[in-house]
């Protein structure tokens, strides 16, 4: 990911063929869209899964967790539902999850 601090020829938003630039907590950024032919692994569907439960889990209370993890938030330059899901992840979601009832 490459930051541009006025982009190259003045603030640039949007997309342009592959590329597309934003701004993220006061950057601007410029990324790459790819596209991924390769069918999913395992892995890859467990990740996809536990993120999937979390994100029904703490969608009715992100009001809430925003409040909660503001500070740390601030102390690291991240947004507050990202600390929440990257603890709720790692502290919340433990075991194998199957894939049917969902």
């Amino acid at each position: 990911m490459g930051t541009l601090s006025n982009g190259i020829f003045g603030p640039v938003r949007g997309k342009v063929g592959k590329l597309v630039s934003y701004q993220l907590l006061g950057k601007e950024v410029v990324r790459v869209v790819g596209e991924n032919t390769k069918p999913p692994s395992m892995a890859q569907l467990e990740n996809r899964q536990r993120l999937k439960v979390l994100a029904l889990v703490q969608k009715p209370i992100m009001a809430f967790l925003k409040i909660g993890f503001r500070y740390e938030a601030a102390l690291v330059n991240k947004y507050p539902a990202n600390i929440a899901s990257m603890y709720n992840y790692r502290e919340a979601l433990g075991g194998q999850l199957s894939g049917y009832w969902i």
